[in-house]
């Protein structure tokens, strides 16, 4: 496990749709604030898991907070995971996002047969046990909230 900070503002090749979305509904000048001073993945741990589909990049916000675990569930298929969402919504729970397969991090498949459902479902379960998480709310943005409700 190794923690992950970026001192420097996003590239343009580094934003995602999401962040887009989150510079519009936001005001920009604090998320530039955020990206400059690094302090928007402060307490944020970035590790590899090996889970039965492949390698999956999780990001652990909070880790020691207290609360329910929340489990982030990205859009897409096609977006990646993005824990600056923590801090815009003040939450305080230990989260974990994670990037589905294909997307940021983790691990892609050549064969476009392997993004099924049952895949996404499967990886969701391998890191909900990796991390021995008994008890978590999922949210789910869009294709995320799809997934939450094909694993319950």
């Amino acid at each position: 496990m190794k923690t992950m900070m970026i001192d420097g503002p996003p590239r343009t090749d580094d934003i995602y749709p999401i962040d887009i979305l989150l510079m519009k509904l936001t005001n920009y000048k604090i998320l530039k604030l955020k990206f400059r001073t690094g302090d928007w993945l402060d307490n944020t741990i970035t590790k590899i898991i090996d889970t039965e589909g492949g390698k999956t990049c999780c990001y652990i916000k909070n880790p020691n907070g207290k609360g329910i675990p929340i489990v982030v569930l990205h859009g897409g298929p096609g977006f990646s995971s993005d824990p600056i969402l923590s801090n815009l919504l003040g939450i305080k729970s230990p989260m974990y996002f994670y990037d589905q397969f294909g997307c940021g991090g983790s691990d892609k498949f050549d064969d476009i047969d392997k993004y099924s459902v049952e895949t996404f479902v499967n990886q969701l379960e391998d890191v909900i046990v990796e991390n021995k998480l008994d008890t978590v709310i999922l949210l789910g943005m869009c294709w995320g909230a799809g997934l939450a409700t094909a694993y319950a």
